[in-house]
């Protein structure tokens, strides 16, 4: 990879991580008027910003490869990290009126659960392809 191609995941990375800021402030924000953006379209907005920003970063990265499938993967479990860590964020240390309810703890412990089996999938699957390369040689 030359600079051309460093500069360029540099300037995506940063504009991801802007626009996701971006999109977790706007839903934050009081301006003192009544248009307010609601937090589940901010976290559904960074979610698409973070997968197709990842994508695009792991896409020029392995960029000589034809097969798509380890760019999609990284995007996906990248993607479901930082939703992770902006979830548990926001849970933490903003005051959610329903934050007492077992609603929200349950779905919390739930979403924890699918980040770890998307995260063991992930390098599971690498594990996997690695040996059954290995075996074909």
């Amino acid at each position: 990879m030359d600079s051309k191609d460093w500069k360029t995941i540099l300037l995506i990375s940063i504009s991801t991580v802007f626009l996701s800021v971006l999109m977790l402030f706007l839903a934050t924000f009081d301006a003192g008027f009544n248009y307010r953006i609601s937090i589940s379209w901010a976290f559904g907005s960074m979610s698409l910003v973070v997968f197709f920003g990842l994508y695009l970063i792991s896409k020029r990265i392995y960029s000589e490869s034809i097969n798509d499938s380890k760019s999609i993967k990284d995007a996906i479990t990248g993607t479901m990290i930082a939703v992770y860590m902006m979830v548990i964020t926001f849970y933490i240390f903003t005051e959610v009126p329903t934050q007492e309810t077992g609603l929200v703890e349950m779905i919390m412990s739930h979403f924890t659960y699918l980040v770890g089996i998307v995260i063991v999938s992930h390098f599971g699957s690498e594990v996997i392809m690695s040996k059954l390369e290995s075996l074909k040689q």
